[in-house]
């Protein structure tokens, strides 16, 4: 017979031989028990950290869009009502303003576009009924003012398509 201490803080066990063989097949045993349950806890963490990911980029893209959307509308306010713009570039320092036609009832026309941080006075230069379009030129430049492109810039039309003349 072995004498086999477990731990120096539990009491002397004496253990044969074949009693250590049985405990050591024992924890073999359990150790190959052990690998699904790590490989389990490994793919939950995974899920989790993706999941976690995936709410902080919705969340941060939500209310960021949502910011940026804010800066680029404006109110439309003509002697018939009222309705809606959309900061569309700038060109030679001044924001031009796209709307719906129906909103504006002819070029030349002067109407008043607003939000929380002030007024500004803007005239038709653009309309076509057709497609439900117009371009209103801003006196000024609204602080804050998200633009889409610059004219010439990037977000051009394309050649051979028919656009709105400004003047």
């Amino acid at each position: 017979m072995t004498d086999t201490t477990l731990s120096p803080s539990l009491p002397r066990v004496s253990l044969g031989l074949s009693d250590i063989a049985i405990l050591r097949h024992d924890v073999r045993g359990l150790e190959g028990r052990r690998e699904p349950f790590r490989l389990a806890d490994e793919r939950l963490s995974g899920r989790l950290g993706a999941t976690e990911h995936e709410l902080r980029r919705k969340e941060a893209g939500s209310a960021g869009l949502a910011a940026r959307v804010l800066e680029s509308v404006f109110t439309v306010e003509t002697s018939a009502g009222l309705g809606a713009g959309f900061a569309g570039w700038v060109a030679d320092g001044t924001l031009h303003v796209v709307t719906a036609a129906h909103v504006v009832s002819e070029l030349g026309e002067r109407v008043t576009l607003e939000r929380d941080n002030g007024s500004w006075g803007a005239e038709v230069i653009g309309r076509d009924a057709r497609r439900d379009l117009a371009v209103l030129r801003v006196s000024g430049l609204p602080v804050g003012a998200a633009v889409g492109a610059r004219r010439g810039g990037i977000a051009s039309a394309v050649i051979g398509t028919r656009q709105i003349r400004w003047r």
